[in-house]
């Protein structure tokens, strides 16, 4: 009961920026191959301006400051701007919905 109403107290778009996070904390940037979303890689092109952020910020969780600036150079840059969003939406308070 405690769980639902925290579930909707929480704002949707902090919780999934938050899921991202713990994604790139979960996974491993060395490994050799993984899924991608990249428009510009599923359309053939090597790399696109993007292409290394998400290994930047999985290499800032482990520590690996060095890698991460060699994956992409703005990815600490990202991951402040992505904290920041998310204590943003957390600090506000959730918008309500006009009852039909």
């Amino acid at each position: 009961m405690a769980l639902l109403s925290v579930a909707r107290r929480m704002n949707l778009e902090a919780a999934l920026w938050m899921a991202g996070l713990a994604g790139l904390a979960l996974s491993k940037p060395d490994a050799d191959r993984h899924y991608t979303l990249c428009v510009f890689k599923r359309m053939g092109f090597r790399r696109c301006p993007g292409c290394g952020v998400g290994h930047s910020i999985s290499y800032l969780f482990r520590g690996r400051v060095r890698d991460s600036f060699r994956s992409h150079p703005l990815g600490l840059f990202a991951l402040v701007i992505i904290l920041r969003r998310i204590a943003t939406l957390l600090a506000s308070p959730p918008h309500r919905r006009a009852a039909p």
